[in-house]
């Protein structure tokens, strides 16, 4: 419990999940309490996490910035039903490339600390990585303009941009990625942590909710509308050892033929 509490960030998920279950009283009282101490945590972050989300929303919508809420609190609503349902530490904006510059004097002029090292020049830093980490009153952002950059990778923002939905988080109605995409990023963000050894299981977690609630019925339309983008074979490739990891096949006997 120890390591799937402190390596696998997965506390909050077994607060949500444990709550009201008869399980809980079989564990020891400390163990008990780690879980309620990671809870109260996350707690903390995510209501960090939701003023910075109103400072950013009012002052983007001031600046006619649009923005796209990436992973977070808007993942925790979303799948499981409490901005304090999974592990995170940090709000993630995704910004169209060509906003950057005005998204870093944004961020500068409300007080955002910028703590990535920067090489030679902003626009040089920004072609090799796909976020700037940030931090204000102690809770921590990260300004993207790519979700991802992976060699090979041709995710364009305009696309998900354009397919975003209204989502309402913590009180604040947030644009996020569709269904879809929201998918095929948390898959390729997956895939990126077991190349880097940092993937954690809240992470095949998060995939599993994801597919329980994904509206996609057809997969090998799925697959395929990932080829533009140069992430079918990454997707294919992590659910497969998703399905594996969770034990999951008999949940998605469709996914499982297509794979």
């Amino acid at each position: 419990i120890q390591v799937l509490l402190a390596r696998h960030r997965v506390g909050p998920f077994l607060q949500h999940r444990l709550r009201d279950s008869p399980v809980t009283q079989a564990l020891p009282a400390e163990v008990r309490e780690q879980i309620r101490a990671r809870h109260r945590r996350q707690v903390e972050i995510a209501q960090g996490c939701l003023g910075l989300l109103e400072m950013f929303d009012r002052e983007c919508h001031a600046a006619a910035i649009p923005f796209l809420l990436l992973k977070g609190p808007a993942m925790a609503q979303r799948l499981y039903g409490d901005v304090a349902g999974r592990g995170f530490w940090d709000l993630d904006i995704l910004v169209a490339e060509h906003d950057r510059a005005r998204m870093f004097h944004l961020l500068d002029r409300c007080g955002c600390f910028r703590l990535s090292t920067v090489f030679v020049s902003d626009r040089l830093s920004a072609a090799f990585t796909h976020a700037f980490d940030y931090e204000k009153d102690g809770v921590r952002l990260d300004l993207h303009w790519s979700l991802s950059r992976l060699p090979g990778l041709r995710c364009e923002v305009a696309g998900v941009m354009a397919r975003r939905q209204q989502f309402e988080v913590g009180g604040v109605s947030a644009p996020v990625l569709c269904m879809e995409d929201e998918l095929a990023f948390l898959l390729v963000s997956v895939f990126a942590d077991i190349q880097r050894g940092s993937v954690r299981l809240q992470s095949f977690v998060d995939v599993w909710q994801l597919l329980r609630r994904t509206p996609v019925t057809d997969w090998s339309r799925f697959i395929a509308n990932r080829v533009s983008e140069g992430s079918d074979r990454i997707c294919a490739d992590t659910l497969r050892v998703t399905l594996g990891a969770l034990d999951l096949g008999g949940e998605f006997p469709e996914l499982v033929d297509r794979l």
